[in-house]
């Protein structure tokens, strides 16, 4: 008897855990309309931030960062992000929030760290000069569960407690058509 329990919960689990894999597959984050809302031009010389889709078949929106940094990437530079949720015509802070250490985001962070990781040196420090950080999507398969489906995701970068960039961009959870 002991083991047809046994067997039962395992099949629940294998089952519970093939359903949320499943359900990954079948949505993605769409990150659209980006904003910067200040920019150091101490640090930086030149910013431009985009999202693009490659055609309507592609559901995917990638998000293109070009900059020039005139100072050196390191762990001396936190950035932290905000999760707003849009709700009833206007974004709500929500509980969902990040902070990392430059090099911690970039090479150890799941959410935000491999579309860096793909554009980006593969050591850190980054010295100052052009980086082109083209086609990066997040993917909500590193997360267990996403709390909302419309939302705005803001981000501060801070220099020794100095805000050198801020800016937004709006995201909404989408379900893949077939």
């Amino acid at each position: 008897m002991s083991r047809i329990v046994l067997f039962c919960i395992l099949t629940i689990i294998l089952c519970t855990c093939t359903k949320i894999t499943a359900e990954d597959q079948r949505f993605y984050l769409a990150t659209e309309r980006p904003v910067l809302l200040y920019v150091d031009s101490k640090y930086y010389s030149y910013v431009n931030f985009t999202t693009t889709r490659f055609g309507r078949r592609n559901p995917l929106y990638y998000v293109n960062l070009h900059y020039t940094s005139l100072f050196t990437f390191d762990n001396n530079l936190t950035v932290s992000f905000w999760f707003y949720e849009y709700y009833s015509s206007q974004y709500r802070r929500s509980f969902l929030e990040m902070s990392f250490k430059w090099c911690n985001l970039v090479y150890k962070d799941m959410f935000f760290g491999p579309a860096l990781r793909r554009n980006l040196p593969k050591s850190c420090p980054h010295k100052p000069g052009d980086y082109h950080l083209v086609n990066m999507t997040l993917s909500i398969s590193a997360m267990p569960s996403f709390p909302f489906t419309k939302g705005r995701i803001y981000c501060n970068m801070t220099l020794r407690q100095e805000t050198i960039v801020a800016g937004y961009i709006d995201m909404e959870l989408k379900r893949k058509r077939n």
